[in-house]
């Protein structure tokens, strides 16, 4: 018995190109997050730059206004890389893009897996027939619901080379004490470590 397959309609044929354009839309800008430093003292000028061709006039200056609510990089390792996307959802005015954040180091791009992963909502809309960001929501995971079950959690990072968990980055800056005991060697104590370091809340968008 042959199969009958139904032919695609024009209309859905459509809404797939449309969809299409909306992943290459979130992709190209999530590649451009890596080039903005949300604390260097050009932001502005860097958001409309690495942006302004992705996002609305009234969100570019939104985030001008406020880089802190803009995306970018924080630290220098690690950094935002990419925007996975999850959906693609039409609505009343646009579409609705489900994705996250995928934070990567060197020592991922070596080694494989990633920094961390931060769920994100991304609104669409077409303006003359070309497609822009209209709104960008955040959200990362809470303390509480990331502390569930986990019993611990080691974050490893060398001096100016950060490490990161739970959407905390932390960055040793300088060695102020190391009393620690030689590797091969007997001490009556194991000694400690000492270090000035940074730290960045991805939740907070906030270096501390």
């Amino acid at each position: 018995m042959s199969k009958v397959i139904a032919p695609v309609s024009q209309s859905e044929e459509a809404a797939a190109g449309m969809r299409e354009e909306v992943t290459c839309l979130i992709a190209i800008f999530g590649n451009h997050l890596k080039n903005v430093s949300l604390l260097s003292p050009t932001v502005a000028a860097d958001l409309q730059t690495q942006y302004a061709p992705f996002i609305t006039a009234q969100l570019l200056e939104k985030w001008k206004a406020n880089p802190q609510t803009a995306p970018g990089r924080l630290v220098s390792s690690p950094w935002p890389d990419t925007i996975a996307i999850d959906e693609v959802l039409p609505t009343t005015n646009g579409y609705l893009v489900s994705g996250r954040i995928v934070s990567m180091t060197s020592a991922n791009i070596l080694g494989g897996g990633n920094a961390g992963e931060v769920p994100v909502k991304i609104s669409v809309i077409s303006i003359n027939g070309q497609l822009f960001i209209s709104d960008y929501v955040e959200h990362p995971v809470t303390t509480q619901s990331a502390s569930q079950g986990v019993t611990g959690v080691t974050i490893e990072a060398q001096i100016n080379k950060g490490g990161s968990a739970g959407g905390v980055v932390i960055v040793p800056t300088q060695l102020i004490e190391d009393s620690r005991c030689p590797t091969g060697t007997q001490c009556v104590q194991a000694g400690t470590v000492r270090v000035k370091a940074t730290v960045t809340s991805a939740a907070l968008k906030k270096k501390l």
